[in-house]
């Protein structure tokens, strides 16, 4: 444990149900790898396929760590945090040098997580991001941490949160 994080091994590999709960299914099935488990009706067993998605962050198997439970209010802040290998379709790949070809990638991704109570998810974010940037100041010494891009959806409080840093 490092700032109260419990550093976490998470499975590369999750069900279709784990996705739809976290938000990312149906929205970013075309973006994902999958794969199929169980026999296929040309095996004439019948034929019982399940879909399996590999992770595109690790955040999916982090949330769903306390899935469907209902969490005690003093347990809370949960930290984690884990680094895994993500799997997504490359974005922004079309052009001449790719014509004919499909491209996808895989990356490695350290992810921090909390879960709270909702009347502290802007304070979680903001400390989260704090971390970040003072991590990132360490490792390049001392020069201006990064937090790497964040949804359109953060950028608003990321950008209220640096100006609290300056």
């Amino acid at each position: 444990q490092q700032h109260g994080y419990t550093e976490c091994y998470t499975p590369y590999i999750v069900n279709r149900e784990v996705l739809e709960g976290t938000g990312q299914l149906p929205k970013f099935k075309d973006d994902m790898f999958w794969v199929y488990r169980g026999s296929s009706p040309a095996d004439g067993e019948g034929g019982v396929q399940q879909e399996q998605y590999l992770i595109s962050t690790s955040e999916i198997s982090l949330t769903n760590s306390v899935r469907e439970q209902i969490l005690d209010a003093d347990a809370l802040p949960i930290k984690l945090t884990a680094h895994s290998p993500c799997f997504r379709s490359e974005a922004g790949s079309a052009g001449r040098d790719t014509r004919g070809m499909i491209r996808q990638h895989q990356f490695d991704k350290v992810e921090m997580v909390q879960i709270t109570a909702p009347e502290q998810s802007y304070a979680a974010l903001e400390q989260m991001v704090r971390y970040q940037y003072q991590k990132g100041k360490s490792t390049r010494g001392g020069g201006t941490g990064s937090v790497g891009k964040l949804p359109k959806t953060y950028r608003g409080d990321y950008a209220r949160i640096m100006r609290l840093m300056k």
